[in-house]
């Protein structure tokens, strides 16, 4: 293959039986594949126990490269984001402004072999930003700040994301209203559906399942209200070390409101 992006394969995520197949079909021509550990864009999809440690075996059995767009899932879930999380390392991480605390900053880390051909001048690599001073700054302050509090932070994310799910969830099955409420740590999707749901474990599942229209008006009465959430139900809720307790009491008692308003039929 010549690398072009039309020459991609896309496969299903989160189906192990699935990229066997590819692979099996496709196996000498893949170079590696690039997936979110934790799927992110189309709300939060958790992986299954098995998924990634078993994407990276059968990648690695045809040669292939295991790559974590942890742009979403990186220092979110964890200091050392979902491949700390789930104790799976793949060969390439990619990582963004999370990193830079916000600041403009995208950066990816291999291991040296891989790198070694942009070390030599072999293979060229170049970035509008490259180590750009405030951003490297920014992004070196930021990461002794976690790194020295990491086990106070993610403990505290934790806590309350698991308080708010949880609370949405009690909510929702008090007034018999289909929704699934995912989340890893404070990266939160609630998916309102049009029956009762299991779970959601891909994204045709969501497509399948949700009710978008029904999603905007309890979005719009949550504003009206005072909490922001996207209107577009693939984005995710994200918590940070800022929210409090109080802010999740707050939030579950205006969720509760919104939904006797708008859902509950």
């Amino acid at each position: 293959m010549n690398g072009g992006p039309h020459e991609a394969i896309v496969c299903g995520w989160n189906d192990l039986d699935l990229l066997h197949r590819c692979l099996a079909e496709h196996g000498d021509e893949v170079a590696g594949c690039i997936m979110e550990p934790v799927m992110g864009n189309a709300g939060v999809l958790p992986p299954d126990p098995q998924f990634l440690a078993g994407a990276r075996e059968a990648l690695h059995d045809c040669g292939a490269l295991l790559l974590f767009d942890e742009v979403i899932t990186g220092m979110r879930i964890d200091s050392g984001g979902a491949q700390e999380y789930y104790g799976v390392q793949p060969d390439i991480t990619i990582l963004s402004k999370a990193v830079g605390g916000g600041y403009p900053i995208a950066l990816f880390g291999t291991t040296r072999e891989i790198m070694q051909p942009i070390l030599d001048g072999t293979m060229f690599h170049g970035g509008v930003y490259s180590s750009n001073a405030i951003v490297m700054s920014a992004a070196n302050a930021v990461l002794d700040t976690v790194l020295d509090n990491k086990k106070g932070i993610y403990k505290y994310l934790h806590r309350i994301s698991d308080r708010l799910a949880d609370g949405v969830t009690e909510i929702m099955q008090r007034l018999d209203v289909p929704m699934k409420v995912q989340h890893v740590g404070p990266m939160i999707s609630m998916f309102l559906t049009t029956s009762h749901v299991e779970e959601l474990c891909n994204y045709r599942e969501v497509r399948k399942h949700c009710d978008f229209d029904r999603y905007i008006q309890f979005q719009h009465e949550m504003q009206r209200l005072g909490v922001y959430l996207h209107p577009n139900m693939f984005e995710p809720i994200y918590l940070s070390t800022a929210h409090t307790d109080d802010d999740i009491t707050s939030v579950l008692e205006r969720v509760e409101d919104a939904a006797k308003t708008c859902l509950v039929r």
